[in-house]
């Protein structure tokens, strides 16, 4: 499924391989890092292999990857990644990723009630 969806500030959209850089540079974040390992990979090839084969995909029954990316700048700020347990297709694991250098503006309040809506 493609996702775009815009906020004030913010377009909500797939990933595409232009994000590698900005993805990986954003998950080298202690704080990330300690919350949400599993959505860091250790180098920047395995992060342009997730984004190739995983997050720009757009066509999985329950899990969905979407980056954040700011209007004015085109710059990646977060990413909403939710994944379904294994358990049950129908709970899903949520992981809000926010750039250090963006957080505490109000984006991921904004991202999630674009989203919502």
């Amino acid at each position: 499924m493609n996702y775009i969806i815009e906020s004030e500030r913010l377009i909500l959209r797939n990933f595409e391989l232009t994000d590698a850089t900005a993805y990986y540079q954003m998950t080298r974040d202690k704080d990330i890092q300690q919350y949400v390992s599993y959505a860091c990979e250790e180098t920047y090839e395995e992060t342009v292999a997730t984004i190739r084969d995983y997050y720009s995909v757009g066509d999985f029954k329950y899990d969905f990857y979407i980056a954040i990316e700011e209007k004015e700048t085109h710059t990646l700020v977060g990413a909403i990644i939710a994944t379904a347990l294994v358990l049950s297709p129908l709970s899903l694991d949520v992981c809000i990723l926010t750039d250090k250098s963006k957080r505490r503006k109000g984006y991921m309040y904004e991202a999630l009630c674009a989203f919502k809506d």
